[in-house]
């Protein structure tokens, strides 16, 4: 598995942990950067994780195996903070509890019958971003 070569004690994270760049920005630029790779190596500290680029390795992630990697390096305390309760944030039982309470509301029928909506909501969206952008001039 490709990944930059970590630096004793940071590994490749130093730059968050001297808050030089956030964890979006340092990710985004290993995703970037390893753009034929279907799974990356990423270093915290001395602690190995990865980042995954696959679309069907997420899909197999997410949905069959998600019972395997439900802690995802994501550390929020909804107990301090009730705004980060969410299944990006938790981990652990918690995640599984929300996982299972959401999956039902995602089903390919439901997905399938929104979508016109979120369609025409997109339109919408960009009729009134051009209007804004005219009023601009």
């Amino acid at each position: 598995m490709k990944h930059d070569p970590p630096i004793p004690v940071f590994g490749n994270h130093m730059q968050v942990s001297l808050a030089r760049l956030t964890e979006t920005e340092k990710f985004t630029y290993i995703y970037n950067k390893f753009t034929t790779e279907k799974v990356v190596g990423y270093y915290r500290g001395s602690k190995p994780e990865f980042v995954v680029r696959d679309p069907d390795i997420i899909r197999n992630i997410l949905s069959v195996n998600f019972l395997e990697f439900h802690n995802r390096g994501l550390r929020c305390d909804s107990k301090v903070d009730l705004l980060t309760l969410s299944m990006f944030s938790e981990q652990g039982n918690v995640w599984k509890l929300l996982r299972n309470n959401l999956a039902p509301a995602f089903s390919y029928s439901k997905i399938k019958a929104i979508f016109p909506i979120i369609v025409i909501y997109t339109k919408l969206a960009e009729l009134a971003h051009n209007l804004a952008e005219r009023r601009d001039i």
